[in-house]
């Protein structure tokens, strides 16, 4: 699981990354198939396999990712109407390419350290919002569009840990939407994971 931001490439006070809820905007990975082989006799190791990654990306609450002439772009509530709530949530399939090394701690334990890329290809996406009707109840909406979000992309990653625990930094070079279909903004994630 990790904490999930927006940045325009390295600007993390972009259009994107300006109006981001970071302590609810999360990762979830989870990887379903290994595969691992040593390199000749170095002490690398590659790894190969297959998994899916989980984004919800929470905004302040006056503000929302629509699509407007076929084009996703934020829009801002009037004031004294914001919403309760808005996410931005979207899905791949991971296949995860990287180089591992790690180093023999005693007492059964190791340190590790692997880098390599991720190709995605996303599943599914949508863009809700939650605010109250006339009666003061929370409704959630489904706003309606294809949200131009990149088919397929790729992350940089580096992992590290002891033994089962670890953490993780990812960032994607790639623009989170289509060339032209939404605003600039490249993924960057921080966290911690488990190994088992």
């Amino acid at each position: 699981m990790g904490f999930a931001n927006l940045p325009n490439g390295l600007d993390f006070d972009g259009e994107l990354a300006s109006i981001v809820n970071l302590s609810r905007s999360l990762q979830y990975n989870l990887n379903l198939i290994e595969g691992s082989w040593r390199i000749g006799n170095s002490n690398f190791t590659g790894i190969t396999g297959m998994g899916i990654q989980f984004n919800a990306i929470h905004w302040q609450k006056n503000k929302a990712i629509e699509v407007v002439d076929y084009k996703s772009v934020v829009t801002t509530t009037e004031p004294g109407n914001e919403y309760r709530d808005t996410r931005l949530h979207y899905t791949y399939l991971t296949f995860p390419f990287l180089i591992e090394t790690n180093w023999d701690l005693g007492r059964r334990s190791h340190f590790f350290v692997n880098a390599g890329v991720v190709a995605k290809v996303k599943t599914a996406s949508s863009s809700k919002v939650w605010a109250n009707n006339e009666n003061g109840k929370k409704v959630k909406t489904k706003l309606p569009g294809e949200l131009n979000i990149r088919p397929v992309t790729l992350d940089l990653l580096l992992q590290g840990g002891v033994d089962d625990l670890g953490f993780f930094a990812s960032y994607s070079p790639c623009n989170l939407f289509r060339n032209n279909k939404g605003p600039e903004a490249n993924q960057a994630t921080i966290g911690v994971q488990f190994y088992f």
